[in-house]
């Protein structure tokens, strides 16, 4: 019989990345396999744009939410113990986990495995030796950015009012942040007045520094 591999080229991938499967297919042993055979893999949900690259010997069809690939063997077969090149499946992780946890992307390919040749219609067996799944994982990401303002000049005894904006562009949302502002020497009696401690998108706080 021969059994399928599928290895993620990356264990792990950030949002918008791009994740990157190799799939081939091992004889596992018995006589030397003549005919074609095919791999079917469904692609993962949260997987965008995806598209196969099939190595010699291989033709994949038309990539949808399935990637459907046939094996033609050499002239002298495959023999057992034997591994076929590799077919690269990729797309983009579109999935989003927030800051602080991840998502799974598991991708499963399944040959169609004939013991008999002569089957004209190969499945794939019920020893579950015909199908492997590899997971990469979705890290999140977040882009954050920070801008201050303030007036150019000030009285002497007056009151200052600089503002703070902090932005996410994302595309992971976050609970948490951290800044230093340093102030500029001459300023007492510092307070600040934070506004808001949400940074999916962008919110202002505003410090009182009179001197």
């Amino acid at each position: 019989g021969v059994q399928t591999c599928a290895l993620p080229i990356s264990p792990e991938v950030v949002t918008g990345g791009v994740a990157s499967w190799t799939f081939a297919v091992t004889h596992a042993g018995g006589p030397t396999v003549t005919q074609p055979f095919t791999v079917t893999d469904v692609v993962p949900a949260g997987l965008t744009t995806p598209e196969a690259v099939p190595g010699a010997g291989w033709d994949c069809g038309a990539v949808t939410i399935t990637v459907t690939c046939t094996y033609t063997p050499g002239s002298g077969g495959l023999s057992a113990g034997e591994t076929t090149t590799g077919v690269v499946v990729r797309g983009t992780a579109a999935l989003v986990p927030p800051v602080g946890s991840t998502s799974p992307l598991d991708n499963t390919a399944c040959v169609a495995d004939s013991y008999n040749e002569n089957d004209a219609t190969p499945q794939v067996s019920s020893d579950g030796n015909d199908c492997a799944t590899a997971r990469i994982t979705v890290q999140p990401q977040a882009d954050l950015s920070i801008t201050k303002s303030g007036p150019a000049s000030a009285r002497v005894d007056g009151t200052i009012d600089y503002s703070l904006t902090v932005a996410n562009a994302g595309p992971s949302a976050t609970a948490t942040a951290n800044f230093t502002d340093t102030l500029p020497s001459g300023l007492t009696s510092v307070s600040v007045d934070r506004k808001s401690t949400r940074l999916n998108s962008s919110h202002s706080s505003v410090s009182r520094m009179p001197s």
